[in-house]
């Protein structure tokens, strides 16, 4: 499944992830990574002072997107697309008077 796209834009919207970190026993490959975390891993992060094994990895559940101004991508493009609709003479009601 791709990711849904900003209408204004096109850019794809940014999964929704979260960081899990890692106690003992730690991975040392992503395969051992995510058989521990049981969801789709983004990226993995290693120690610093010991790169062999994984301290820390960014998890996706397959289906939840970051969007806080659902369906657009960022505040800019809901903004412009909000007033190219109403250049085009979209209104969502009439005024009475």
């Amino acid at each position: 499944m791709s990711a849904p796209l900003c209408p204004m834009c096109g850019k794809p919207l940014a999964k929704d992830t979260l960081n899990i970190r890692f106690a003992e026993p730690r991975p040392r490959t992503r395969a051992e990574a995510q058989r521990l975390t049981n969801q789709h891993i983004t990226s993995v992060h290693r120690y610093h002072v010991n790169a062999d094994f994984i301290s820390s990895a960014n998890v996706w559940d397959g289906k939840t997107y970051a969007s806080r101004y659902e369906p657009f991508c960022t505040l800019r493009c809901a903004l412009a697309f909000a007033q190219a609709a109403h250049r085009a003479g979209y209104v969502i009601k009439s005024r009475k008077g």
